[in-house]
């Protein structure tokens, strides 16, 4: 990999990383809505359903309701182009 898409992936995990700061453990529950891309689409959302940028932040909201001490940190993270998945523990 070269060096341009080496910083392009750390650059991906970062605001991966600053979104789950943010969004989960800082409860800033409307970064659910401006981080993502128009065309965010969430594969794992409520119930198991996926879901768009409001459905996510609804959930979030739904979660810290439930769980008000919830703090979330990445373990790892695996990257590929503009693809990031993180591994997490709450």
């Amino acid at each position: 990999m070269g060096d341009e898409a080496s910083s392009d992936v750390e650059r991906a995990k970062a605001f991966v990383r600053r979104h789950f700061e943010e969004s989960v453990n800082l409860k800033k529950h409307d970064v659910v809505l401006s981080n993502p891309t128009d065309d965010f689409y969430d594969h794992d959302g409520p119930n198991g359903q996926p879901t768009d940028r409001e459905g996510d932040r609804q959930m979030v909201i739904r979660i810290h309701t439930q769980l008000p001490d919830l703090h979330v940190t990445i373990e790892d993270m695996i990257a590929e182009g503009d693809l990031v998945a993180p591994a997490t523990i709450s």
